[in-house]
């Protein structure tokens, strides 16, 4: 699940059909048992969703596009290219944002090799996911989809409200609007179920919905180092690391912090599920540039 793929910009001016086959195609290559069902495990989607996809008979969206590109770790150039595909081959009914495709189809018009291209392509659908996250920036939505896997889960919005310590309108609306994003779906017997298993946000920049989702779970943390009973303390975790090293650093620093995390969604994936938990990281620089250069 943490492939990273560089592939040529031939490459990437295929279908995304054809550029999904051949990440198959390289794996079982690598791995002759490697599977299709597999295939669709590591992508966190059906196995008939990926069926249709890698057959070509159902289109592509863009919010698929966004899922598969973040679970392969694709670079910028690969997912640009993706995501330009996707709204060339798309027809007016698909679900693209009519002001991304109208600043595409005005982008287009000035060239696709014109500078700025891909990458303004690019940033207007992150813009896009960032609105999207605007609206359940609220720390309690994504607690609300992974509660949905806790055992003796209840489908009311009273039952999340006591177990988030939220009100019971706050419980309400999120899940309305979690549903109306798609991230959330109700069940013929009236369960609620996370469609994805993980929902990953890429910014490029300094957003504010994002810092306030994290300023609120950071107040959170410190009401917890606040609880000062036994339990509380083998509940939690916090601690820090105070050190010198190079600012060329921090891009390795933080893909190896990322890769980290995503290996505690992986062990915690099977279960069981009993509670939500929060996992915050933070890394700053403590000093201060001085007008003296060394």
């Amino acid at each position: 699940m943490n492939d990273t793929l560089t592939v040529t910009e031939t490459e990437t001016r295929r279908s995304p059909a054809q550029f999904l086959r051949a990440i198959y195609l390289e794996r079982k290559t690598k791995n002759p048992q490697y599977s299709l069902n597999a295939f669709a495990r590591d992508l966190e989607l059906s196995s008939s969703q990926v069926s249709r996809l890698l057959s070509g008979s159902r289109a592509f969206t863009l919010r698929q596009v966004f899922h598969i590109t973040s679970i392969l770790n694709l670079n910028e150039t690969d997912t640009q290219g993706m995501i330009v595909e996707v709204i060339k081959k798309s027809n007016q009914n698909a679900k693209i944002p009519k002001h991304v495709r109208d600043q595409f189809m005005k982008a287009e018009k000035q060239g696709e090799h014109a500078p700025g291209f891909y990458s303004s392509t690019n940033l207007m659908y992150l813009q896009y996911e960032v609105e999207r996250f605007k609206s359940i920036s609220q720390w309690y939505h994504l607690a609300i989809l992974n509660l949905t896997y806790t055992k003796n889960f209840k489908s009311d919005p009273q039952f999340i409200a006591e177990r988030l310590g939220i009100t019971h309108v706050e419980a309400m609306e999120a899940i309305d609007r979690l549903i109306h994003l798609g991230l959330l779906k109700r069940e013929e017997d009236g369960s609620l179920k996370k469609t994805s298993d993980n929902l990953f946000i890429k910014t490029i920049r300094s957003e504010s919905a994002l810092r306030k989702f994290h300023e609120d779970m950071i107040e959170k943390a410190k009401n917890e180092l606040k609880k000062t009973d036994d339990q509380a303390y083998k509940n939690r975790l916090i601690n820090s690391n105070t050190f010198a090293c190079s600012p060329e650093h921090m891009e390795t620093l933080k893909a190896m912090i990322t890769n980290f995390m995503q290996q505690v969604l992986e062990h915690t994936k099977s279960g069981p599920h009993e509670e939500v938990y929060q996992f915050n990281c933070q890394l700053f620089s403590l000093t201060q540039k001085t007008g003296a250069s060394s």
